[in-house]
């Protein structure tokens, strides 16, 4: 398997999402690191997902003839 490249991030979050985060993490049996990339990963997915559907329905509408 190749490794995936790494870099490192120092942020500031609010304490009660970081509370929510590791209780995340914990519900999960993974690392905070871990939970982060997931989660991060899954909202950019979402986020392309919904713009993807926004372009879509955008061709649909010129597409169909309005009555």
């Amino acid at each position: 398997m190749e490794k995936t490249e790494t870099v490192r991030l120092s942020f500031n979050i609010p304490a009660p999402l970081v509370k929510q985060l590791d209780d995340y993490a914990s519900s999960m049996n993974v690392n905070r690191t871990s939970a982060v990339c997931f989660l991060l990963s899954q909202s950019l997915t979402n986020q392309k997902a919904m713009t993807d559907i926004g372009e879509l329905m955008e061709l649909y509408r010129k597409q169909v003839p309005t009555s």
